[in-house]
């Protein structure tokens, strides 16, 4: 089924080896859809896995100045949460705000280092 396919998919472009996990998953697609699979080459499928990261992050960015200034000040960190949240959250959403808002709750919900917040206190009215 086309919608077995397309998971398997996503998962593995999220996974550190893209090849291996749609390996590991192609047994338990139909033989039409591993017929599919038949003709994807495991460095298209590194290079396509990169841009989707690279344009997931940049979505992510566009959609929240915060992390965007997160991501410059703290690039580990960030990458540390972006990791995390990416094999956790499908690459469903198309606009920026929308990524962003799913990366927020993401972190909240592991109640995990994000954005600093701006300093309070000595900050001009």
């Amino acid at each position: 089924m086309l919608k077995d396919l397309q998971r398997a998919i996503l998962r593995a472009l999220a996974a550190d080896d893209p090849a291996q996990a749609l390996g590991r998953t192609a047994a338990a697609l139909s033989e039409d859809d591993r017929g599919h699979l038949a003709c994807v080459g495991p460095d298209g499928l590194r290079i396509t896995a990169r841009l989707v990261r690279k344009q997931r992050i940049e979505r992510i960015c566009r959609g929240g100045d915060d992390f965007s200034a997160w991501l410059q000040a703290d690039p580990e960190a960030f990458l540390t949460a972006y990791r995390a949240y990416e094999p956790a959250v499908p690459a469903t959403r198309y606009f920026p705000s929308d990524e962003a808002q799913a990366f927020r709750k993401f972190l909240a919900a592991r109640g995990g280092p994000g954005p600093a917040s701006p300093p309070r206190g000595n900050a001009p009215a």
